[in-house]
């Protein structure tokens, strides 16, 4: 008997012992599509829904599947699959095109997309619930693509796809406004046509540099301030009812676009005549902004953070949020970059195999923060949590660091690293170890850059590999040569 047969004849089985169940109770029998709905215990459920919507909707072969959740969003209490999918170059990239979200609807097994339009980043995440009211919950797609991020959200009542928020709403609000004698800004919102002034006095220097103002604060150059784009976007709850809001975050810039005059923060209800409304408008100055040449240690060192949770039926992650690092820039992005991971990996555990994440701070200073999400689930005495993420931020340049950023690119220093990970490897008792573009993650501590990956096999083990900062200081890349040991 072939594989496809014993899949029929356990497919038939299953069947016939629903009937015979729902004969005994009277109760209506259950589809063959809802049975296999309800199994949503493992991941590769996720690869088998993945090739039914190639068949069914006729999909290219380089169109991959980015994420996936089991949750009910069509309204008839009976969970469906949701799939992130977009077209890549090659599976192991991480930057997707042509983003789209496709429901497997678990009553009838029928796929149905989405039609997005333009959205295209890397690392793309879901995050499921109820926007729009209805009871019945819709599906948001974040697609971080450079400097910005793109939001989606779909909903699927009926099994009957339409789009809520897309990618003409990324814009956010709007503003128009002029700087003043005096240090002084003022904006305009196009929303509400409420006015109100910015003192930036505390950044005169930056200006009178740049001709923009005199000593005395007198006006020389008329400067157009603008809105960026949402530089984040999440779904809060503002007054419990079950029913997500939106919280935007905006820059609006000056001279260019590291002159931030002002921080916006808009709160957006999904109204009943299918618009976003402005629930709330906040302007926030900058009263106090680092150098970035040379941050007061006092300041950026050692940041505490809070301790956050998100849950999903078979996943419980926590991760950290940073309050207190004085330069607003730095504090979104570095939040955005950590609750952004939690969501990815909320969506990760199954019925098989349900995930418990703790979070580490390995690497906390003015140049790095590093931190590690573990599996604490699969923690055991001799074979520690699995790190199943790291997020690495250089807290100068604001930037996601990674092997491929860190290192540098030329054939020599390709030989050196992969000189010390064969000396790690060795003195580790590893064998047939990945030279250094294999290995999956790094993350970053105070003494060294560890490389991570899961060793192949039926029953995969993770290993690490310690590789000393001293020994790797020559070979990384100008802008992170300040990734050194303490």
């Amino acid at each position: 008997m072939n594989h496809k047969q014993k899949v029929t004849v356990s497919a038939l089985i299953a069947l016939l012992i629903a009937l015979l169940v729902a004969a005994w109770s009277g109760q209506e029998p259950v589809s063959h599509a809802q049975i296999d709905i309800q199994k949503i215990r493992s991941t590769s459920d996720a690869t088998e829904w993945m090739d039914d919507a190639r068949r069914q909707l006729g999909l290219a072969n380089n169109i991959y599947l980015l994420a996936a959740a089991s949750d009910e969003v069509t309204g008839d209490s009976i969970p469906d699959a949701v799939l992130l999918v977009g077209i890549k170059t090659a599976v192991e990239d991480r930057f997707a095109r042509n983003i789209d979200i496709i429901v497997r609807d678990g009553k009838s097994g029928r796929f149905a997309a989405a039609g997005l339009s333009d959205v295209s980043g890397d690392e793309s995440n879901l995050f499921i619930g109820d926007f729009n009211g209805d009871k019945v919950k819709d599906v948001m797609v974040t697609a971080p693509s450079g400097a910005s991020i793109n939001h989606t959200i779909a909903a699927f009542p009926d099994f009957v796809p339409s789009v809520l928020f897309s990618s003409k709403d990324n814009t956010g609000t709007a503003f128009s406004g002029r700087f003043l004698d005096g240090f002084q800004v003022e904006l305009v919102n196009d929303d509400t046509g409420r006015k109100t002034r910015v003192d930036i006095t505390d950044a005169k220097s930056r200006y009178i540099e740049n001709g923009v103002y005199r000593e005395d604060g007198k006006l020389l150059n008329s400067i157009t301030p603008h809105a960026y784009p949402y530089s984040s976007l999440e779904a809060v709850d503002l007054n419990r009812d079950g029913v997500y809001e939106l919280k935007g975050i905006q820059r609006i810039i000056g001279i260019d676009n590291t002159d931030v005059v002002a921080h916006i923060y808009s709160y957006w209800q999904y109204s009943s005549n299918q618009d976003w409304t402005l629930q709330q408008l906040e302007v926030a100055s900058i009263l106090f902004e680092l150098s970035q040449e040379n941050p007061p240690a006092s300041v950026l060192a050692s940041q505490s953070s809070v301790s956050k949770q998100m849950k999903s039926q078979y996943a419980s992650v926590s991760y950290p949020q940073f309050e207190d690092i004085s330069d607003l820039s730095t504090r979104h992005y570095v939040n955005q970059a950590l609750e952004t991971a939690a969501r990815k990996l909320v969506n990760q555990g199954t019925g098989d195999n349900p995930i418990v994440v703790e979070y580490e701070v390995t690497r906390n200073d003015t140049e790095i923060l590093s931190v590690i999400f573990k599996d604490s689930s699969q923690n055991q005495a001799n074979n520690p949590s699995p790190v199943l993420e790291a997020v690495n931020i250089d807290l100068k340049s604001r930037d996601m660091l990674s092997v491929d950023k860190l290192f540098r690119s030329d054939r020599q220093s390709h030989r050196a690293i992969n000189s010390l990970i064969a000396a790690a490897a060795k003195q580790a008792g590893i064998v047939d170890s990945p030279v250094l573009g294999d290995w999956i993650g790094m993350y970053i501590t105070n003494e060294d850059i560890v490389l991570y990956d899961q060793e192949s096999g039926q029953d995969p083990e993770y290993r690490y590999l310690s590789l000393p900062l001293e020994k790797t200081q020559a070979y990384l890349n100008e802008p992170y040569a300040n990734v050194k040991g303490r």
